[in-house]
């Protein structure tokens, strides 16, 4: 793939917002455990995050592949987007990510070195072990901007 062309930043703040919505969201997770939840999210125009779609199924490459049909039932673009992950980030998520066209890829744990070498590659940023109030940059670290 030719690397993504993106003009997209995010705070750190706004990226652990977003993450927060992902777990406060997972429903299926807080009864029954053992699975996983992706989101779609963007940095709107006045600075807010939003939640666009949120998944989940027991596969972490599932709810990549839901997410990806829900955008495209509900018409909703993947295009400069933000993707958040409960779990690990795979070379396939990545790949996935790249399809999806989504510059920045968050999540709670690890990438592999697979992943993060696609990434480099493609331009994506990876943002993982995301907390509220820490996070590592894996990958083109210029995307994660302080917002003062």
């Amino acid at each position: 793939h030719e690397p993504l062309r993106s003009d997209l930043r995010a705070a750190p703040e706004k990226l652990a917002a977003l993450m927060r919505h992902l777990h406060l969201g997972a429903d299926l997770y807080q009864t029954a455990r053992g699975v996983h939840t992706a989101v779609l999210a963007e940095i709107g125009a006045m600075g807010e995050e939003q939640v666009l779609l949120q998944v989940e199924d027991i596969g972490r490459h599932n709810c990549l592949d839901k997410l990806q049909g829900a955008a495209l039932l509900a018409g909703i673009p993947t295009k400069g987007r933000i993707l958040l992950s409960s779990g690990r980030i795979s070379s396939e998520m990545i790949n996935k990510a790249r399809r999806l066209e989504t510059p920045i890829v968050c999540s709670r744990t690890s990438p592999t070195g697979l992943s993060v070498a696609l990434a480099e590659a493609w331009n994506i940023t990876i943002v993982a072990y995301l907390r509220q109030d820490r996070m590592r940059v894996y990958t083109h670290p210029e995307r994660v901007i302080s917002s003062q």
